[in-house]
């Protein structure tokens, strides 16, 4: 077999040494990577400020379902108080159909407009709050104490007298019931 040598050749040498020089003398150049870490972190503030724009927009657009959802609400209240505002006006009026009924001084004329007055208001959802008397226990939530007696045949705390009969539409009382409560 035949045994090689390695030559060394000038040409060879000289671009190695050319490359050792080179590599010796090799400055990176850090403007790229500086500017690569600036990019870096551009980046993660436009994702910061991306992701905060997003959490406004969903704010936003709750904010806006809730202002709907209450704009539509005090459109139905308006109508319901625009109700109450009106039978609030009426109640002296029935009140006094209702009392000259109960001293027999209403005409069968004055009978048949009273009649009509109740039924308008049980058609469009008004509802007597009228305790029976001795039975029904006070209720504070439609009812105003505006008297006490004390009877020890009766029970505690049931109504003794409806002085003025009260009325409600829907869950909202537009007058409560005067009525006057027996305490031992």
């Amino acid at each position: 077999m035949k045994k090689y040598k390695l030559r060394s050749n000038r040409k060879n040498k000289s671009v190695m040494e050319e490359n050792n020089s080179l590599l010796e003398n090799y400055q990176p150049d850090y403007s790229l990577i500086d500017a690569l870490n600036e990019c870096e972190e551009a980046l993660e503030v436009a994702k910061n400020e991306s992701k905060d724009n997003y959490d406004k927009y969903l704010r936003a657009v709750a904010d806006y379902q809730n202002y709907k959802r209450n704009a539509d609400k005090q459109i139905v209240n308006a109508g319901t108080n625009a109700q109450i505002s009106i039978i609030k006006k009426l109640l002296p009026i029935i009140d006094d159909f209702s009392r000259a009924a109960n001293a027999g001084d209403l005409s069968t004329g004055g009978m048949l407009i009273y009649d009509k007055f109740k039924n308008y208001l049980k058609d469009i959802g008004v509802v007597e709050i009228n305790p029976s008397l001795t039975v029904d226990k006070f209720n504070d939530n439609e009812q105003e104490a505006v008297g006490v007696i004390s009877n020890g045949e009766l029970e505690d705390n049931v109504v003794v007298l409806v002085q003025e009969i009260g009325y409600k539409l829907q869950n909202n009382i537009i007058r409560y019931a005067k009525v006057i409560v027996n305490k031992l």
